[in-house]
């Protein structure tokens, strides 16, 4: 008798001074229901909505039952909240042991359940807290629950630095990656529910972010919706900054979505970008030539300016920069350039096309070169002489001597008879033969033209003056 009073006076301390005995074996007295492959409700497949049990034991002989229920609000699609009340969170049974108790709960997974977080990630999410009491002592556990993702990348591929495609999987390491570098993503995305389900993914997005802005990324691109075991595909081209330092980045390519019931789907692949500089490089950053087209009726000048740039990792003292042309037998240089690392300068190149040239189109190449004779660039740009329009009047030619320092070269190009040049298409060619042939001929026939009527006045003059004498010796007689 003494014991049992005992047992109720120290029940009633506990209680009056709000101390909680009861305790679970859960770490921290956190639940998850759910996993990576727990499908949620979906009411075309089951109105009823899919359950998922697990069991908790409290050091507790006495019945345990379910005192409140405290929802948390999920986001959803429109970035709203919404406090899921349907997940029927219940006591299935109860096996009292020695001295602890084994409960089955059970509860169901809500259709609005996201599958990822904001950036990607699968994830399991609060959704309640449930508080268990035994009559004497009361104890919360937080309620986790996780489902299965139906948005993915199927495939990624990555064009770069005239390689083949290079397939992508997460934490990847893209080596070699040079400033400057132009890579293509192609992306194919999927929507893993079945015909069955009968779920679209609707305004999925695709997203490349870099994590500190170091490579200045942030590319979107909305795909739109996609039905049940369906793909979607989309390409992002994206430019690095030429001035990038060797280092490693990286580089977050995410997709997301959002199913018809506003759940949230999608997937995050991490890469790393190894950025790395050549050591010597000197790259030809622009090149233009003024002007781009001319006729050949005239003498022309047209001048090549050019920006190169030291993207090596070493200074350079010995640059060279050379411009050539085959065909006309031409070529020039500028030699002993000094270029620091990321250091840029400009160079120029005046040209004399005399207008005894051929019409047709010209190619020029720029060559760079670091230690005097290692090529190191290349390009190309075109100069089109026309057919001289001689309805137009000829302009006088440039001198030639604006913006010419040290850097500026002139080349005269003025007898052509012994320089190979760049043909006309046949075509092009006969036509403008027949045009200066039809030319010459319509001068001839007017010369004679000319020349007869000459000749038609003189005789008619001569008749009038012979007809005049005679009329004069008759009025006399």
């Amino acid at each position: 008798m003494k014991n049992i009073l005992y047992s109720i006076v120290i029940v009633l301390i506990l209680t009056l001074s709000g101390v909680s005995a009861l305790d679970t074996d859960l770490p921290g007295d956190v639940l998850k229901l759910g996993d990576r492959n727990q499908e949620a409700s979906n009411y075309y497949d089951n109105p009823f909505g899919i359950y998922v049990s697990s069991q908790i034991t409290f050091d507790t002989v006495l019945p345990v039952s379910i005192s409140q229920v405290d929802t948390e609000p999920l986001y959803t699609q429109s970035s709203d909240t919404v406090v899921v009340n349907n997940i029927n969170f219940t006591i299935v049974s109860q096996v009292v042991g020695s001295n602890s108790s084994l409960v089955t709960i059970s509860a169901r997974i809500p259709e609005i359940l996201p599958a990822v977080n904001t950036v990607g990630q699968e994830s399991a999410f609060p959704v309640a807290t449930i508080t268990f009491t035994d009559g004497s002592s009361s104890v919360p556990v937080a309620l986790q629950m996780q489902r299965k993702n139906h948005l993915e990348f199927k495939e990624i591929k990555l064009r770069y630095s005239d390689d083949d495609e290079k397939k992508l999987d997460d934490n990847e390491k893209i080596k070699n990656v040079k400033p400057g570098e132009n890579m293509v993503f192609d992306f194919e995305v999927e929507n893993t529910y079945s015909s069955s389900d009968d779920i679209s993914i609707e305004e999925v997005e695709i997203m490349l972010k870099d994590d500190n802005n170091d490579l200045d990324i942030d590319e979107e691109e909305n795909i739109g919706d996609i039905r049940e075991d369906d793909t979607e595909t989309e390409t992002i081209s994206v430019e690095l900054d030429d001035q990038l330092d060797e280092d490693n980045y990286n580089l977050f390519i995410r997709t997301i979505g959002f199913d018809e019931y506003g759940a949230r789907h999608g997937e995050q692949y991490t890469v790393t970008l190894e950025v790395e500089k050549e050591k010597n490089e000197i790259s030809i950053r622009k090149l233009n030539v003024d002007p781009e087209s001319l006729d050949v009726c005239q003498d022309n000048f047209v001048t090549f300016t050019i920006n190169i740039e030291n993207t090596g990792s070493r200074d350079q003292d010995e640059v060279r920069l050379t411009i050539t042309n085959s065909n006309l037998g031409y070529t020039d240089s500028i030699s002993e350039i000094s270029l620091d690392e990321d250091d840029s300068t400009t160079k120029s190149f005046n040209l004399r096309l005399s207008q005894d040239m051929s019409a047709g189109s010209y190619t020029f190449t720029v060559k760079t070169y670091y230690d005097t004779d290692e090529i190191s660039d290349q390009k190309d740009i075109t100069v089109f002489m026309r057919n001289c329009n001689l309805d137009q009047p000829q302009a006088q030619p440039n001198n030639g001597n604006e913006n010419n320092d040290d850097n500026s070269h002139q080349v005269e190009i003025v007898d052509n008879s012994n320089v190979e040049v760049l043909t006309n298409p046949a075509s092009f060619s006969d036509y403008t033969s027949a045009q200066s042939v039809q030319a010459d001929s319509k001068k001839a026939d007017d010369a004679s033209s000319v020349l007869t009527i000459r000749l038609l006045v003189l005789v008619l003059v001569a008749l009038i003056l012979i007809i005049a004498i005679v009329l004069m010796l008759g009025f006399r007689r």
